[in-house]
C-alpha cells in the first residue's frame, strides 16, 4: 500500500517498500513527484485553482500489483471527476468498489469526507486525471444567485446522486484537454494558468453531464475476480506467443475459460483496447524488430512472418503505426 499525502508539499509513502524514491519539484504552485519503486515508475502532477479545483495527474507504469490511498482535505472534497485514459482501474469510493475502464469520464458525488483508493494491476499503463471540488460552493459562486439552476445541476445539488458513480465515453474535446494537461511543457505563470483553464474546462464538461448519461454505476459495480484477471492475462500471453496464427476469440474464450463476452470486456479494461488492436501492436512491434534487428528479411518475409496474407496491408498498417513504410527499414 502506498499513501498520497495531499498537503503543502504532496508526500507519497510505503511502509513495505524499502526501494521507494521520489524526487519532488515545484514551480509556480505546482509539484510535480518523480517516483521510483519495486512496484512503479512515474509522477504524480498535483495543484489547486484559486476557486479551490484541485488536480492531480496520474502517469504511471505499474510492474506489479499497486494499491494507492489518498488522504487530505483534498482527497474528501465532494465531486471527484476521474478522466482515465490508460487501463483499467479499480476506485474505492462511496463504501464500494468500481471498475474505471479506459477512455471513460467517471463522476463520483458525496456529501460525506471519504479517502480515495484505487488498486492497479501489474503491467497496467496509467494515465489518469483526477479533479476534485466541493460542488456545492462551485454552483453557488459561478451562479446568479436570483438564476434558476438547470435541473440536473439542482439535482446534483441536493444529493440526487450521491449513491452512484455515473460514466461517460470520452469525447475528442475531453482528450484533447487531457493530453494537454499531461504534454504541457512550459513553466511558471504561463504553465500554471494553462493548467487551471484546462482543469476548469474538464469541471464544466463534467457538469454538463451530470445525471444525462447511462449506464451509472451503482454501489454494486461488478470487479473481475483474480482468476478472471489471470485468465486475461494468459490472454495477452497467448497472443504474443502466437501471433502469427493466433486462435480465434471463441478459441481462445474456451482455452482460458472464460465465455466470449466476459474475455472481451475484461481484456479491454485490463488492457485498454480490444484483443484486436493488442494483436496488431504485438505483430507491429515484432515486425519492426525483424526489419531492425535482422536487417535480412523482405518486407513481404516479415508481413507473413507477424501473420499477414497481403503485405499491401501490412504497410499500410505499418505506416499507420509508426509513420513510416517498413521499406524505410528493410
Amino acid at each position: 500500500m502506498y499513501t498520497f499525502h495531499f498537503d503543502k508539499e504532496p508526500i507519497l509513502g510505503s511502509e513495505l517498500d524499502t526501494a521507494l524514491t521520489c524526487n519532488l519539484l515545484t514551480d509556480c504552485d505546482i509539484s510535480k513527484m518523480e517516483v521510483s519503486a519495486e512496484s512503479m515508475d512515474g509522477s504524480f502532477t498535483y495543484s489547486k485553482t484559486a476557486d479551490n479545483i484541485y488536480y492531480l495527474f496520474v502517469e504511471l507504469q505499474v510492474h506489479k500489483d499497486v494499491n494507492l490511498c489518498f488522504k487530505g482535505d483534498a482527497s474528501r472534497k465532494g465531486m471527484r471527476l476521474f478522466y482515465n485514459m490508460g487501463g483499467c482501474i479499480s476506485l474505492k469510493l462511496l463504501e464500494n468498489k468500481h471498475a474505471l475502464a479506459s477512455e471513460n469520464l467517471y463522476i463520483g458525488m458525496s456529501k460525506s469526507p471519504e479517502n480515495l483508493s484505487i488498486a492497479i494491476s501489474e503491467n497496467t499503463s496509467v494515465k489518469l486525471v483526477l479533479i476534485q471540488t466541493d460542488f456545492t460552493e462551485l454552483v453557488e459562486d459561478n451562479f446568479c444567485v436570483n438564476a434558476s439552476l438547470p435541473t440536473n445541476i439542482s439535482k446534483a445539488k441536493d444529493g440526487f446522486y450521491n449513491k452512484f458513480v455515473q460514466k461517460k465515453a470520452l469525447n475528442g474535446q475531453m482528450r484533447d484537454l487531457i493530453n494537454k494537461c499531461l504534454t504541457n511543457d512550459q513553466t511558471g505563470l504561463e504553465r500554471k494558468m494553462n493548467l487551471e483553464a484546462h482543469c476548469k474546462e474538464l469541471t464544466a464538461l463534467a457538469i454538463g453531464t451530470i445525471g444525462k448519461y447511462k449506464p451509472t454505476y451503482d454501489n454494486t459495480a461488478a470487479i473481475l475476480t483474480n482468476k478472471e484477471r489471470e485468465a486475461i492475462h494468459a490472454v495477452a500471453k497467448i497472443l504474443e506467443e502466437e501471433f502469427n496464427n493466433p486462435p480465434l476469440q471463441t478459441e481462445l474464450a474456451r482455452e482460458v475459460g472464460l465465455n466470449l463476452n466476459k474475455m472481451t470486456s475484461g481484456f479491454k479494461l485490463i488492457y485498454g483496447q480490444t484483443i484486436n488492436k493488442y494483436l496488431l501492436k504485438v505483430r507491429m512491434s515484432k515486425a519492426k524488430s525483424l526489419l531492425v534487428i535482422e536487417n535480412d528479411f523482405t518486407v513481404g518475409e516479415v508481413a507473413e512472418a507477424v501473420g499477414f496474407s497481403h503485405a499491401s496491408y501490412f504497410i499500410k498498417k505499418f505506416k499507420e503505426s509508426y509513420g513510416e513504410t517498413p521499406g524505410v527499414y528493410a
